[in-house]
């Protein structure tokens, strides 16, 4: 008899606790769950005068009024193709991400969506000198079918990370800065799944993409 008691204050104790967890989530928005982390982050350091696409306060204030009086963009950052063994409907173009290129991007981003330019300190706060994004912009979805490596003097580049956005549209290599050699080329080899004979190569020369 005591334990059967006993058994029911407790199942009455959770019942209640339950109804409590689930009435102060559904008035005031609590959740229990433990915070999320984001791993891969890519941190926003910018302070390293020798890196090559260093940009000082002048440098980023002319690319913000830049950005918010012209359209152009990508030009000047797309890769040089020197192989295509593909039908040409695969990759639509490759370019590396510069901070020259981030700061038009974020300065336009401002202007387009909120009508005002943004300050410099606002931009730099964005900028890494630690990592080079460099994009594949597919056709269609078809980044899912791919497989992309960047080689250094006949050594792959591991990236820090990888994002495959836009349903496959876009994949995105993160390269860290210290595992690259600047003063050589860098070649991005975009590679069919299915069929080992359709890839494309494009060439980083780095130095051609100063500010």
């Amino acid at each position: 008899m005591l334990k059967k008691m006993l058994y029911s204050m407790v199942s009455m104790t959770v019942i209640i606790m339950a109804g409590i967890l689930v009435y102060l989530s559904q008035v005031t928005g609590l959740t229990f769950a433990l915070p999320e982390e984001s791993p891969g982050s890519i941190p926003n350091t910018f302070e390293n005068e020798n890196y090559l696409y260093y940009l000082t306060d002048d440098q980023i204030n002319d690319a913000i009024k830049k950005a918010v009086s012209s359209t152009d963009s990508l030009e000047n950052f797309l890769l040089e193709t020197i192989e295509d063994t593909t039908d040409g409907g695969q990759v639509a173009f490759a370019y590396i991400e510069t901070p020259y290129l981030t700061v038009i991007n974020e300065a336009r981003k401002s202007f387009d969506l909120e009508g005002r330019q943004p300050p410099g300190g606002e931009i730099r706060e964005k900028l890494t000198d630690s990592f080079l994004p460099v994009h594949i912009r597919f056709y269609q979805n078809k980044g899912f079918v791919h497989d992309v490596k960047i080689i250094q003097q006949d050594e792959e580049v591991i990236p820090f990370k990888t994002e495959t956005n836009g349903s496959g549209a876009v994949e995105t290599i993160y390269l860290n800065i210290m595992d690259l050699d600047m003063t050589e080329p860098a070649y991005v080899y975009v590679m069919d799944r299915v069929n080992e004979e359709a890839y494309q190569i494009f060439k980083i020369d780095f130095y051609d993409y100063q500010p």
